[in-house]
This record gives C-alpha cells, sequence and structure tokens, in this order.
C-alpha cells in the first residue's frame, strides 16, 4: 500500500470521505501530465474518475466549429463531477479536459467508483458535492455568456483566476485567455489594454497583474 499517497488524500479530502481512501489509493492510477496536455478528449469514453492531488485542469464545452468555451477548473481535493456521473456508465466525453498547468491525478476505474458510492456514505456524499459545485461553475459559465458582456466577462474571468490561484499574476497569454473566453485573441487583447489604462492591471510577457487583488491566504 502507498503510505505517501494515503496521507497525502488524507490532507486533500474532507475526513468524511476518508473511509474511501485505502480503496481508492489501491485500486487508483497515479498519472502526470504537462501544461497544455489534453487529459480527456472529445468523443472519449470515459472509463475513469479524475482526483486531481497537484497543477490544476480546466475542462471545456466544444462547439460544432470547434470553439472552445472554458465551463470550470479542476483543483487539488476536487474531482470532475463530469467523469463521476459518466465513468461508471461508460458514457463518451462531450467535453474536453486540459491540464492548465503541470499536474497529477489519481484515476479511479468507474466500476470501483460506482462501489465506493454504495458502501462508503461520506465519499458519495463527496461525490454529490463536486458534482453540484461543478454544475453551479457552469450555470456561472452560461448566465455570464447569455447576460454579460466580453469586457465583464473577461473582468470576472481575470477575479475569479486569480482567487483561484490565490495570486497578483495571471500567468497566461492573450491568446489562451481569448480561447477560455471563446473570443479573438485581437478582441482580448484590446480590453485588456483599456483596462490597464484605467489601471486595474499591469501587462507583462505572459502574465498580467491585478492591481487591486487582496491575498487571502
Amino acid at each position: 500500500m502507498n503510505v505517501g499517497m494515503i496521507q497525502e488524500l488524507k490532507k486533500l479530502l474532507p475526513v468524511s470521505a476518508h473511509g474511501a481512501i485505502e480503496t481508492l489509493v489501491a485500486q487508483g492510477s497515479e498519472m502526470c501530465f504537462k501544461k497544455g496536455e489534453v487529459i480527456l478528449g472529445l468523443g472519449e469514453t470515459i472509463v475513469n474518475l479524475t482526483l486531481v492531488l497537484e497543477g490544476r485542469i480546466s475542462v471545456y464545452r466544444v462547439s460544432d466549429k470547434d470553439k472552445r468555451q472554458l465551463m470550470y477548473f479542476i483543483t487539488p481535493g476536487d474531482l470532475c463531477g463530469i467523469s463521476a456521473t459518466a465513468a461508471p456508465l461508460n458514457v463518451e466525453s462531450n467535453v474536453i479536459a486540459i491540464a492548465d498547468e503541470d499536474s497529477r491525478v489519481l484515476a479511479v476505474p468507474g466500476g470501483v467508483m460506482r462501489g465506493l458510492i454504495v458502501a462508503e456514505e461520506g465519499w458519495f456524499e463527496f461525490v454529490n458535492y463536486a458534482r453540484m459545485k461543478n454544475m453551479e461553475d457552469s450555470m456561472k459559465c452560461l448566465d455570464s455568456l447569455t447576460f454579460a458582456s466580453l469586457s465583464e466577462r473577461l473582468e470576472s474571468y481575470l477575479d475569479e483566476y486569480a482567487e483561484l490561484t490565490n495570486s497578483d499574476e495571471v500567468v497566461k497569454s492573450h491568446s489562451e485567455i481569448a480561447t477560455d473566453l471563446n473570443s479573438s485573441r485581437e478582441v482580448v487583447s484590446r480590453l485588456l489594454k483599456k483596462m490597464e489604462q484605467q489601471q486595474s492591471i499591469e501587462m507583462g510577457h505572459g502574465r498580467i497583474r491585478m492591481t487591486q487583488f487582496t491575498d487571502k491566504a
């Protein structure tokens, strides 16, 4: 038994879910991904639950014209609600998941996941909470697309990303931000320049500093 992994999961997961840890470690597979690497492709059969140990994963919805829209991020201690729902059913993915930075995950087979949901009430609650959180994030994305201007969406994106990483620097290129917001690099660059003129951000090469960020650590 991987004692180090057990201790790591005890730090990441809520106490109520600790009854599932030994099974997760025994049956799961540790996997590493470089920044930008595709973890789950569109149309792939989802056979594993993805639990993030280190790094950050972006989950996107993809249009028929191959345009991406960011739905939510998955951070250490979180799992992908879509994989949690789909893995026990072996259904095809209608999203793509990409490593937003170098990441390490625990991939748990759908059958193991299904057994733990039945046997461990704490794990069942944890999985359901993750599903609900991912759904809420997706609904926020939909609300933003429906009701907010691109300028408002960009400001919200930068604020949320800074809060997520607990850093005043958003290490993203203009092209990467445009992809996440399903916009063009030219439009995003123009809006960022306007924000810089308003002194709400400072731009550098491949990074943006939030001038009014408050460290929440």
